[in-house]
């Protein structure tokens, strides 16, 4: 008897997470919204091109830039030499991420459930001293 009625008190409790879920709905003052703000660098690399081709018109060097991007042109003898690169960057990604969390907060005393659980030890074993 003893045994089947303290197997049924173990079997009766609830998972933790059926516990966190209630204690959330009956106190939602304890879930606090929060962001993360998670930072990710991405590196572009530098990309570069050459060519050559005669062009006898052309007697001076030439740079052109515009922000990343460079090109430079030579002429040396009959060859005309054509170089252009793009600068690498670095790109930054800065994302927001909305994150629950859950505040913990001190329990509350519940010294009256230990009497009440003593007393039914108590009453449980007057019963089967009596038998």
């Amino acid at each position: 008897m003893l045994i089947i009625l303290i197997s049924l008190i173990l079997c009766s409790g609830c998972s933790p997470s059926r516990r966190l879920a209630r204690l959330v709905k009956m106190h939602p003052e304890l879930q606090v919204a929060d962001t993360l703000l998670v930072t990710d660098t991405v590196v572009v690399p530098q990309v570069e091109a050459d060519t050559a081709f005669p062009l006898d018109h052309l007697h001076d060097t030439v740079l052109l830039q515009k922000d990343r991007l460079e090109v430079f042109i030579r002429k040396v003898h009959d060859t005309l030499y054509i170089r252009g690169k793009c600068k690498p960057d670095t790109v930054v990604i800065r994302k927001k991420i909305p994150v629950t969390k859950i505040i913990i907060a001190k329990p509350q005393s519940v010294w009256w459930l230990w009497g009440v659980v003593c007393l039914l030890i108590v009453m449980v074993f007057v019963l089967i001293l009596k038998k």
